[in-house]
């Protein structure tokens, strides 16, 4: 199958709201992450031994401190609203001088937290995911770690490292217990492709392991979703992959060249989110179609959207800096309505010839079709009512309709030429 082509036309300058987001004042100039459990409670990560956590949606915050005053903390897990994990690191700057993975524990919704365990290891946790309330993996560059108690035992964890090199930005997928997902990074050398990208899976809880997935990549921020057993979302460099057979076989749903895609966050088979970057200039997109097309939620400049989280009725995004909210209709069967900015209606799709398309927006916008290649193809104005593409002197395959306003692509849609 082609490579689908995202083109970005970008613009370093550009902040725009286009569905009702709010930027949350926050009590930190800087923090590592950002994780909302619900409508009202969420937390700030920071590197300085302590959280800040709200109640009521962002409006307060009040500052959570744990066992370790030089600590930082990297991720966060919750099962429910009272019991969650985080893991991070921790320093300790007497002689000898000395780092140790750290794993906290909380039953009452963060507002204490116990530490479960501790090892003098050069080492932190990067990612934690559970099966159930008993059985969790916790990952980190040199050693990762699981329980089968909920927390109460820890037993080593071994990933495997096909390269002996260390192993960076790991993340974990838990989905059952025959089901675990491990994505790891290994150096390879210095170049634009300077990391081997490994995809493993587990059906006995994490006691051994089959590689099903390796490629190059850039950077070692990738991510991995599974929302069952067989489908799952690889997000990370300039592509989204998804696999439909539990990782055996991946697709290409977007290829992003000069864009970096940050995270995706998918809340069923066909709704999620994805945050991508360019410069300094962060894009945040949603797809109501399983990944085939996305549409332009929020752009805003010196913004990373590295964490998405979602609840019953908000999206919450952030970077390291910044916090924004926006209200959603629902996302139990798929979001039925996700704020203001327009959808494109393309019919008929596959298509051997003619191909029609709406899109409601006042401003006046532009069509490109662009093939697997980036190449721009055909490019037009996009009428007031159906705007009309004759796709029979294309060759057969998928093409990429960009619908822009000026130089923000508001749309994107696949177009599969019979």
């Amino acid at each position: 199958m082609k490579n689908l082509i995202l083109l970005i036309l970008f613009s370093l300058s550009i902040q725009a709201n286009f569905a009702q987001w709010t930027e949350i004042a926050i009590p930190l100039n800087y923090f590592y992450g950002s994780n909302f459990i619900n409508d009202n409670t969420g937390f700030l990560l920071t590197g300085s031994g302590y959280l800040e956590r709200t109640s009521d949606g962002g409006t307060t915050w009040d500052s959570i401190g744990t066992p370790y005053e030089y600590s930082w903390l990297n991720t966060s897990h919750f099962l429910d609203n009272n019991l969650g994990f985080i893991g991070g690191g921790a320093n300790f700057p007497f002689p000898p001088s000395s780092i140790s993975d750290l794993i906290l524990k909380t039953t009452d919704g963060g507002m204490s937290f116990d530490s479960i365990y501790g090892s003098l290891s050069s080492s932190d946790i990067q990612a934690i995911d559970f099966a159930d309330n008993n059985h969790g993996m916790f990952l980190g560059p040199f050693y990762s770690f699981k329980t089968s108690d909920g927390g109460s035992t820890i037993d080593s964890l071994f990933i495997p490292n096909s390269n002996n090199t260390t192993m960076f930005g790991s993340d974990i997928a838990y989905v059952d217990l025959q089901n675990a997902f491990a994505l790891t990074h290994q150096y390879l050398s210095s170049g634009p492709l300077a990391f081997a990208r490994f995809i493993y899976v587990s059906h006995d809880e994490g006691e051994t392991w089959t590689q099903l997935f390796v490629d190059s990549v850039a950077n070692p921020t990738s991510q991995i979703q599974f929302l069952n057993p067989q489908i799952g979302f690889l997000a990370g460099g300039q592509q989204l992959l998804k696999t439909n057979d539990g990782g055996s076989s991946w697709q290409t749903l977007l290829t992003t060249p000069n864009l970096g895609i940050q995270q995706v966050h998918f809340v069923n088979s066909n709704t999620g989110f994805l945050s991508a970057q360019y410069a300094d200039t962060s894009y945040l997109y949603s797809t109501l179609d399983g990944g085939i097309n996305w549409q332009l939620e929020l752009i805003d400049t010196n913004f990373q959207a590295t964490s998405l989280s979602i609840t019953a009725n908000y999206l919450y995004a952030s970077d390291f800096q910044k916090l924004y909210k926006r209200a959603i209709d629902s996302i139990s069967v798929g979001i039925s309505t996700l704020g203001n900015t327009p959808s494109l209606q393309l019919y008929p799709n596959p298509s051997s010839g003619i191909v029609q398309f709406n899109f409601d927006y006042t401003i006046e916008t532009n069509y490109q079709i662009i093939n697997d290649l980036g190449q721009v193809l055909q490019e037009g104005r996009v009428k007031e009512e159906n705007t009309e593409l004759d796709l029979a002197i294309f060759a057969s395959g998928i093409y990429t309709l960009v619908v822009s306003d000026k130089n923000k692509p508001l749309a994107i849609s696949r177009i599969v030429k019979e």
